[in-house]
């Protein structure tokens, strides 16, 4: 609403317009707070065995499993961006790569657990975005696996 109050536009007030943040939420703070630290900190390998990386639907069926509701999925990406969380896939190329650490780990690390593993009798699984993999000894690890 704006007016003009005893002559002085200084008093002029505009009023938000539409829903306040947090207004009409299915789940309450403290879900959500339980929800949030559960995300952070474990993998959704409870959820399906070979899930690595949480997603928008993993998380709504954890949501759908703990709280019995089922969201939509634009209202989990409400919550998500809420945490100041955004589930993407990254890029080919990080912005903030180090090409001397990825060549110390790939020339002095990455020997050294292969090495070890050997020793021991052990095998390397590799984890990455599409699962877990036997490692490969003409390739080795992406750098993602530091």
């Amino acid at each position: 609403m704006v007016g003009k109050v005893a002559g002085r536009w200084e008093a002029l007030v505009m009023l938000s317009r539409g829903k306040h943040a947090g207004v009409h939420q299915v789940l309450g703070e403290a879900e959500q707070a339980a929800l949030r630290q559960t995300v952070f900190d474990h993998r959704p390998c409870g959820m399906r065995p070979s899930a690595q990386l949480w997603t928008r639907h993993l998380v709504g069926e954890l949501i759908a499993k703990l709280y019995r509701v089922r969201l939509a999925a634009p209202e989990m990406g409400k919550y998500l961006k809420r945490w100041g969380l955004s589930f993407q896939r990254p890029g080919k190329r990080a912005v903030e790569q180090d090409p001397e650490s990825d060549r110390r780990w790939h020339q002095e690390t990455w020997p050294k657990i292969r090495v070890k593993a050997r020793k021991d009798g052990g095998e390397i699984l590799v984890a990455g975005q599409l699962g877990i993999r036997r490692s490969r000894p003409w390739a080795g690890p992406s750098p993602c696996c530091r």
